[in-house]
């Protein structure tokens, strides 16, 4: 198994996936997740690909956690409330990064 589909988790659930470190595919649906709690992802240093969504208060603080997987190569962000500055800062870090904001795509750059 290498992919995991999640509904509604918690930061505790994500401290409870860490034995699941070799995952390279993550998707998490209406998560709670804090900004904090995000920092649990870097447990999974095989994550290329990951989808957040449902959560309205996921704002530009959330950016930080998710800039240090140096694996990443998708992220999928939806009904999310970020900035368009936290979203150039992020392609600024990480432009090989494909991004979808919202249904807006952002092509990784090579």
């Amino acid at each position: 198994m290498t992919a995991l589909n999640v509904v509604a988790a918690t930061d505790e659930d994500l401290e409870r996936l860490k034995p699941l470190a070799h995952l390279t595919d993550l998707t998490f649906d209406y998560h709670q997740f804090s900004p904090s709690g995000l920092e649990a992802l870097s447990e999974f240093p095989k994550l290329e690909d990951l989808s957040l969504s449902a959560r309205p208060n996921f704002d530009d603080s959330y950016w930080p956690p998710l800039v240090r997987l140096s694996k990443l190569r998708k992220l999928n962000l939806q009904d999310v409330k970020v900035t368009a500055e936290g979203i150039a800062k992020f392609r600024e870090q990480r432009p090989e990064v494909w991004l979808n904001v919202n249904g807006t795509e952002y092509p990784a750059k090579k």
